[in-house]
């Protein structure tokens, strides 16, 4: 049976040992409610930045997503915990995988830097007025396949 949002909701604090990031999780959930993304987007956003929550508490265990600054140590780590070798994954999947997680940590921390640190409400800043912070300006992998939807 598929998981819920609620469900995703109320593991939150259970799974995200600190409890500044389960806080920030929280609210960025709320900031999707206000501006009524779909229950699927939610709990796939909840998923990714939970995922990185935990992998952020295993690697640097007092990290709060405030001290998050650096693209090198903080994040590219955990994406390219999605690398596999051809022979694992010769369709190269991961690469789709990791590019999920990107785009899911560059929406999250685009709403840290505008909305949360700046003290300004979700609606006063429209996304398109936000600004990317320089570390998590992560260029998208590709893969070597084919795109088995080109016209031919």
């Amino acid at each position: 049976m598929p998981i819920t949002l609620a469900t995703l909701q109320s593991k939150i604090h259970s799974e995200v040992q600190n409890l500044t990031n389960a806080q920030l999780i929280k609210d960025y959930d709320g900031f999707h409610e206000i501006n009524r993304i779909s229950e699927s987007r939610r709990k796939n956003n909840l998923k990714g930045i939970t995922y990185y929550a935990k992998w952020l508490s295993v690697t640097y265990p007092s990290m709060t997503f405030y001290d998050v600054k650096n693209r090198e140590l903080h994040i590219l780590p955990f994406l390219n915990g999605y690398r596999k070798t051809a022979k694992d994954d010769p369709e190269e999947k991961w690469v789709i995988t990791c590019n999920d997680y990107r785009s899911r940590l560059i929406h999250f921390f685009r709403w840290l830097h505008n909305v949360k640190i700046k003290g300004r409400a979700s609606d006063e800043v429209p996304l398109d007025d936000w600004k990317t912070p320089k570390f998590v300006r992560i260029k998208k992998q590709k893969t070597k396949r084919k795109n088995t939807y080109s016209i031919s």
